[in-house]
């Protein structure tokens, strides 16, 4: 338009304001059509711009849009801030749920929505270097050559560049695109990017919604329970808080106690079921802000216990565990029992568990006891196989063999369709085998196990692999359990059981009515307590001097001890290490297992010699039990045909999955548990491999939840136990059989099987004893979350305790949403390959398992014990010596676990750490 239009444009205004033309102008519906309206409409944005870059309208402008777009944004963050938003967060009435549910992709979703023109202003504003931005997008995208370095190199670039650049670029070529793919590096890099530009939109306006009102603060107060949960000093939290990034140290302490609260409701609730379970044991903490005074004397170590309950489930009614009345008619603590019911009360006896397949006179058939560590007598029994075998010579240099596990009284009917019983033993000629024996038939799956993991050249069998033989599986799902408030009460005494089983009982708001009118009636139902064989033997204790009480509950009747398989397994652990480890003159032999151990484990050899952690002997177990497992197949195929001189050359020949099925049933009869072999160094390893396959057995039941197995495992347990010295745990199992045999009814007995162990996880492979949790939930209470300086008290520790699966959650649930991946407290599994060969190495020189006549060996090897034959006759015969004859006492050196070794605590699993969890 030129000057003279604008003239006559002026000319026609007259005396009126441009301002009132053009509201008459956008505002009159009747020009609405008009074209000058229409382009004036279009062209509106264009001339704002231009009028805040002319000196005559700049200010003006300004001004004005900054009025306006202030207005603008201050409702939308005080509609954000409003009651109504849904955002407002009570530290008080804090939930579970509520935690569990918070989402910080889920709030940008909603604060884009309910803000948009302030979520774009912050998109803005954290990317203002449009420069920068280019470059970060131009490092991200797909491209032939890495990128020319910018003429100004700052450090966010450069940060970018290392990130991308120092590795080789990766393409990934799409069939239809035109170019290269962005590498799954780029990928990751680009999500991340946008991820924390999202991120920080979230926080910053958290903080202005929370400078706005105070009782909008969910990202502070999540925040700020989380640097509660890493014992972050209060200073530090008080600095994030006057930031508007936490909330105070009051309201998170103000949100624990609303979540204590809610954690004792939901205990309440599962015990009331009166289907619920307990589970506790002791833990030690040094408070080094510890006063001793009158009323609580004491050092600064300090005693506590920590307990845990969860729900039964498989199918557990109440109805199934109204027994407590029948089980006390019965219990031998009674003393309400006539001398008559006493003495026909059955007493634990190791020969009720032998097989029914077994004749009584294979059964009593117990050997004598060896009088030096030489082959046992002719008419031993051999463990392992569970069933008679002959070498590939023809003839079985070990003689006959009988079973020595005996399965679960829940399948001890099918003991003949399913071979529990395994084969009867002769006491002149083998017996031909029809079928073998179902512990034989386990054993040869380890043997298949190790081949088809541990060979490469065996691998594509792995998916005809499989499982075990199941004899009673326990149902994969997910076990919901809820931590209870710790205690302090020293456990280690028989009242401090009663007063944990007490408090126990109050916190979860059952008991005797009559004795206080607000507890839910635990009548006739009987309460499971998990717990370590020291927690079963004070339990007992109390129980025994509480049996006169007129009450069911000051008697404890409801009580039933389940003894924790964690337990257990570190206490089958600790056997092998006292047989073929401990023992000093072992330590010279060069075929032993304590030489097997330290070539393997070079840095931790004084260790293996002395103490080692419960890690440390499991892992030696497993690998050394693998390498041998590996070296009887190459053994024996090279037995079979010189010309597979390696498993290589036997995988070479193509051999079918049957036919490896039908070795290894061999391997099994040939190569385990072979006490009369004339050769020395082949009778040992037989040995030494029988007793490490029970454990790898028992391990491997116990991680895929089926409880008939661990129980078939019991009866070796047992023998083994009595042999090393640990009389208590061979009692404590003996018992524990005895129980589910013959004491409890079959639907109790089925619960308690059924529950025996847990699932955190809610996976096939992710069984896990209840004791084992309840050490777990230790770790985390001492280690984790107990928190620092002057902060780390006993009455904090106590305070937050029911909260130690909440704090694990908000850990997990920050990384998740504040994009720390590649974060994890569980290691990778191990590469084994080189460890495996130089094990396989050292039995292959040794010809560990080859059987040869008139073998020469050296002196420092000498024939071990069988500890198994010699705990068998230590059974039959009630040998069960607990005064010890120590080094120390009488002088005696008793390092190979003779059987007169008492049971101690000193053992492998004296301190446990996130390590030994995880074997």
């Amino acid at each position: 338009m030129n000057r003279e239009s604008v003239a006559s444009v002026l000319q026609a205004l007259g005396t009126q304001s441009l301002t009132s033309f053009i509201i008459q102008l956008v505002c009159d519906p009747a020009l609405a059509s008009s074209p000058t309206r229409v382009l004036f409409l279009n062209e509106w944005s264009a001339f704002l711009a231009y009028a805040a870059t002319l000196p005559a309208l700049s200010v003006g402008t300004s001004s004005a849009f900054t009025t306006l777009y202030t207005k603008k944004l201050k409702s939308e963050v005080a509609e954000l801030a409003n009651k109504e938003s849904g955002w407002h967060f009570s530290a008080r009435n804090a939930s579970e749920e509520q935690v569990d549910n918070f989402m910080v992709e889920d709030m940008a979703g909603r604060l884009e929505a309910k803000a948009p023109t302030l979520w774009i202003l912050l998109g803005e504003l954290l990317e203002s270097d449009s420069a920068l931005a280019r470059r970060r997008a131009h490092h991200l995208a797909p491209s032939a050559q890495p990128p020319e370095p910018a003429a100004e190199w700052d450090e966010e670039a450069e940060f970018w560049a290392n990130d991308m650049l120092l590795e080789p670029v990766e393409r990934e070529d799409v069939e239809g695109t035109s170019g290269p793919r962005p590498s799954k590096r780029q990928r990751r890099a680009a999500e991340r990017t946008l991820s924390l530009l999202r991120i920080r939109r979230v926080i910053i306006m958290s903080i202005l919604m929370l400078s706005t009102n105070q009782k909008c603060n969910p990202v502070a107060a999540m925040i700020g329970f989380f640097l509660h949960s890493t014992s972050a000093p209060e200073l530090v939290i008080e600095v994030l808080a006057h930031a508007g990034l936490s909330t105070s140290p009051t309201a998170i302490h103000s949100m624990v106690n609303s979540l204590s609260e809610k954690s004792a409701k939901r205990i309440r609730e599962i015990a009331k079921t009166k289907t619920a379970a307990f589970a506790y044991d002791n833990f030690d903490m040094d408070f080094k802000s510890w006063s001793s005074t009158m009323d609580r004397p004491g050092t600064t170590l300090q005693h506590l216990t920590s307990a845990l309950i969860f729900p039964l489930e498989h199918e557990a009614q109440p109805a199934d565990l109204k027994f407590a009345d029948e089980l006390w008619d019965t219990d031998p603590i009674n003393p309400g029992l006539s001398d008559e019911q006493r003495k026909s009360l059955r007493k634990p006896n190791y020969t009720d568990f032998i097989p029914r397949r077994v004749p009584s006179t294979a059964a009593s058939a117990i050997p004598a006891p060896p009088p030096s560590p030489a082959p046992p007598a002719p008419n031993h029994a051999d463990s392992i196989t569970g069933s008679d075998s002959q070498t590939s010579s023809g003839a079985n240099p070990n003689g006959p063999s009988s079973p020595s596990f005996a399965p679960p009284e829940a399948h001890a009917s099918d003991e003949s369709n399913q071979g529990h019983g395994n084969s009867t033993a002769s006491s002149s000629t083998p017996a031909a085998v029809d079928e073998p024996g179902l512990k034989l038939r386990i054993i040869a799956w380890h043997f298949r196990h190790a081949l088809v993991t541990f060979c490469e050249s065996f691998k594509q069998f792995k998916p005809h692999l499989g499982a075990p033989e199941t004899m009673l599986q326990i149902p994969v799902k997910k076990t919901t359990h809820v931590p209870c408030r710790a205690m302090d009460i020293n456990q280690s005494t028989a009242d401090g059981q009663a007063q944990i089983i007490e408090n126990l009982f109050t916190q979860a708001n059952i008991g005797d009515p009559t004795e206080k009118a607000s507890v839910e009636d635990i009548g006739d139902h009987v309460v499971f307590m998990h717990g370590d064989l020291g927690t079963g033997e004070r339990l007992e204790s109390i129980r025994r001097s509480r049996s006169i009480e007129s009450t069911k509950l000051r008697r404890l009747q409801a009580i039933i001890f389940v003894l924790g398989l964690f337990h257990l397994q570190m206490a089958l652990a600790e056997a092998i290490y006292r047989m073929y480890i401990q023992p000093k003159h072992l330590h010279s032999d060069v075929h032993s297992l304590y030489e097997h151990a330290c070539r393997v484990h070079p840095h931790e050899t004084g260790k293996i010699g002395s103490k080692p952690g419960f890690r440390l002997v499991h892992d030696i177990i497993h690998q050394c039990g693998y390498a041998r497992l590996l070296d009887v197949w190459e053994t024996h195929m090279r037995k079979l045909n010189t010309a597979h001189a390696t498993l290589d050359d036997f995988a070479a020949s193509q051999p079918s999955w049957p036919q490896i099925v039908k070795l290894s049933i061999e391997l099994a009869q040939t190569y385990v548990d072979k006490p009369r072999a004339e050769d020395t160094l082949f009778r040992n390893n037989s040995l030494i491999l029988a007793r490490l396959l029970l454990y790898m057995e028992l391990t491997h039941a116990l991680k895929h939840g089926d409880i008939g197995r661990v129980e078939f495992t019991f009866l070796d347990c047992i023998f083994i136990f009595k042999a090393v010295g640990k009389h208590k745990y061979a009692a404590a199992l003996l018992n524990v059989m005895h129980l589910l045999k013959f004491r409890l009814p079959p639907r109790l007995a089925r619960i308690f099987r059924m529950n025996w162990l847990c699932n955190p996880t809610g996976r096939p492979d992710g069984f896990r004893p209840v004791d084992w949790l309840v050490e777990l939930m230790n770790l985390y209470t001492k280690v984790v979350y107990p928190g620092i300086g002057f902060t780390r008290t006993i009455q904090l520790v106590l305070k937050q305790s029911p909260l130690i699966e909440t704090f694990r959650r908000v850990h997990r649930i920050m990384q998740d949403n504040f994009h720390l991946i590649h974060r994890t407290v569980r290691h990778a599994p191990p590469d084994l390959r080189s460890t495996l060969s130089v094990l396989r190495g050292l039995l292959r020189a040794s010809k560990a398992h080859v059987l040869v006549q008139d073998r020469v060996i050296p002196s420092t090897t000498v024939p071990l014990k069988d500890h198994f034959r010699e705990g068998m006759y230590m059974a039959a015969t009630q040998k069960s010596k607990v005064t010890a004859t120590k080094k120390g006492k009488s002088g005696k050196d008793n390092s190979e676990g003779d059987d007169d070794e008492e049971d101690d605590d000193d053992g492998i699993d004296s301190e446990l750490t996130v390590d030994d969890l995880e074997a």
